[in-house]
Parts: structure tokens; C-alpha cells; sequence
């Protein structure tokens, strides 16, 4: 009996002897899959990002591209800047390309606008009286008038001073006298008001003014133009249609992220590098079925769990896995026939 089972044990040996043999050498292709875990991202993310007083963006792009330009915001020290997020932003949390989703307001920036624009005003009123004063007819007639003015109250003095002599002696009456007093404060009215019409239309009558006045229209325009497309600046605009969230971290105030696409982010061990072959995919099973993804792997290396790995992204369309959701799946590397396959699957157990 135990003669059989001997012989009955060492066939079998043979027998597994012989097939492993014939595995070895007989050509069938198998394809050599390694396990990765993925988590899904957007595939492009814009950020807002304060650091302190000043502010900057920072786009995330898993595309392999970068069409977007950052932007820097800076303020001045003392400045009381608020942030003024538009109501449609607010409402949908979705945002088309180039959609304003909020506004800087800088108070400094507010101030510099008003004073400037005050300063074009008051330079204007300047010029309009300065031209004014270059009208030569209203200036003679305002002169005249002066004249007159001087003349009238120089005669309304001697009539005044020959009346209270006239009083003192007791030839007139006092209301004679107050009379004659009336007149003679109205003629020192009438010529402080041609005074002041004189003024009002000569200007110190010097064409030299209306040029200062109009230079400075001119340089006040130019710096409110100016400030006035800073003031544009400060509108934050979408670089591209995706989902507002508002600090989704801390130091974020908000970001948009673009789920037309989602990436796949995996590690993968860098001692597994040399298997992947051009065309090789990451394959995922989800509601849709298998999904095979094209991918790249990035330079930067890091160690998880004490092994070395690189990471992996893959860019899909139509995958119903939601963000941040992770996922058991594989890449797809070369094709071995099945005796190399037996033989790297040992060598990596080792």
C-alpha cells in the first residue's frame, strides 16, 4: 500500500514537473496587471488664496497643461479691503468662463478715485471762470460799473457831509438828514457788489491761468483713468466653467473646479516602472462598466508604507465615481507569455 501511494505521489510530481514545463515554453500571452488604489479629483482646480493682507491665485491642473496665469493682488499697509462676492456666484455655485465671481474693494482705492475726480471738478470751475475772464466786453462793462459805483458814493460822501452841517445848524430836519445817510450806505453796497463782479469776471485776468487750469483737468483725467482700470483689475474672474466653493481649506477663500473631466490620482511602486509599456492603460470598473484610462506618471517620488512609489494621473470623461471617492483598480502593463509572467510574479514575492 505504501508502495502505490509513493508511486501515486511521485507521479504526480512529474506530472507537475511536466506541466510547468509546458507553461513554461508553450506561447501564450497574459497580460501583466499591477494594483493600484485611485481617489478622483477635478481635473483643473483655480484657488484664492489670502496670505495676510494681500491675495493671489493658484491654478491646479491635472491636464498635463497650464493655459491659466496666476495673479497677484496686493494692498497697501493700512488698507480695508472687502470682498464683494457677485449674488449669482452666491446662489448657483456654478460659474461660466470669464464670469465675474467677486469683487476687491480697497478703501485707499475708493479715495484716490474721489479725489481725483473732485480735483477735475474743481479744475473745471476753475477754467470756466477763467474763461470767463478772457471775455474782454463783460470785463470793460464790469469796470464801468466800478467806476460808476466810486463815482456815486464819492458824490453821496460830499452830500452827506453838506447835509449834517446843514443838520448841525438847524436848517434841516433829521429825517432830511437820515435820508441823505441811507443813500450813502447804499452806494458803498452797490460798489462792493461791481467789486465783486469785477473779480468774478476778470480772474486776475491772465490767459497763463486758463492753461494752468486746463493742464491740470488733463493730469487729474489721467490719473482717475488710470485708477479706474485698477479699479477693473479688481474684478476675479472664472478661467473656466466649474463649481464655486467657498473655504473648502484654510487659507482658501474659494476655489472653482472643473468636473467636465476628472483625474485619478494613484501611486505606483517606481520598481514596477520598467513594465509599463507605450499604450498601457488604468482600467476601473464602475456603473459604466470597465473603463480604460490613459495615463502619465509624474517625476516626483515619495515612500508609502517604506516602499517607493511615483505617482500616477489619469484623465477620463464620463466616470461616475464623485470626487474624492476612492477606487480599487490596475494598470494594464505589458504582455508575457505565461512562463515570464510565473517568473516575475515569483521574483516580486521575493
Amino acid at each position: 500500500m505504501s508502495v502505490n501511494i509513493r508511486h501515486l505521489t511521485l507521479g504526480l510530481v512529474i506530472g507537475i514537473v511536466l506541466l510547468l514545463g509546458l507553461l513554461l515554453i508553450l506561447p501564450i500571452d497574459v497580460v501583466y496587471k499591477v494594483p493600484v488604489t485611485t481617489k478622483v479629483y477635478p481635473a483643473k482646480e483655480w484657488q484664492l488664496i489670502q496670505d495676510q493682507s494681500d491675495y493671489h491665485t493658484r491654478t491646479i491642473s491635472r491636464t498635463r497643461t497650464r493655459d491659466n496665469k496666476d495673479q497677484n493682488f496686493v494692498f497697501q499697509r493700512g488698507d480695508v479691503v472687502s470682498l464683494d462676492i457677485h449674488p449669482e456666484v452666491s446662489y448657483s455655485r456654478y460659474v461660466e468662463k470669464d464670469s465675474v465671481i467677486l469683487t476687491f474693494r480697497s478703501r485707499m482705492l475708493d479715495l484716490r478715485i474721489q479725489q481725483a475726480m473732485n480735483e477735475r471738478a474743481i479744475q473745471f470751475s476753475n477754467l470756466r471762470a477763467g474763461e470767463t475772464a478772457m471775455k474782454l466786453p463783460l470785463y470793460q462793462e464790469a469796470q464801468d460799473a466800478v467806476s460808476l459805483a466810486e463815482a456815486n458814493l464819492e458824490l453821496q460822501e460830499l452830500n452827506l457831509g453838506r447835509m449834517t452841517r446843514l443838520f448841525e445848524d438847524g436848517v434841516i430836519s433829521k429825517f432830511e438828514l437820515d435820508s441823505q445817510t441811507n443813500l450813502y450806505k447804499v452806494a458803498e453796497q452797490e460798489l462792493r457788489i461791481a467789486e465783486r463782479r469785477l473779480f468774478s469776471t476778470t480772474f486776475e485776468n491772465k490767459p497763463e491761468d486758463v492753461e494752468v487750469f486746463a493742464t491740470r483737468i488733463g493730469t487729474a483725467e489721467k490719473e482717475l483713468e488710470i485708477l479706474l482700470s485698477q479699479e477693473l483689475l479688481y474684478d476675479l474672474k472664472a478661467p473656466f466653467s466649474g463649481w464655486v466653493q467657498f473655504y473648502p481649506q484654510e487659507g482658501v477663500i474659494l476655489s472653482v473646479s472643473d468636473t467636465s473631466m476628472k483625474s485619478l490620482v494613484f501611486p505606483f511602486p517606481l520598481s514596477k516602472k520598467d513594465v509599463i509599456k507605450k499604450g498601457s492603460t488604468l482600467v476601473l470598473e464602475d456603473e459604466n462598466g470597465l473603463q480604460e484610462i490613459p495615463f502619465h506618471l509624474d517625476h516626483t517620488t515619495g515612500f508609502i508604507n517604506g516602499q517607493q512609489f511615483i505617482m500616477g494621473t489619469g484623465l477620463g470623461k464620463g466616470l461616475t465615481a464623485e470626487i474624492g471617492e476612492i477606487n480599487e483598480a490596475y494598470v494594464r502593463c505589458d504582455t508575457l507569455t505565461i512562463g515570464r509572467y510565473l517568473l516575475r510574479k515569483l521574483a516580486t514575492r521575493q
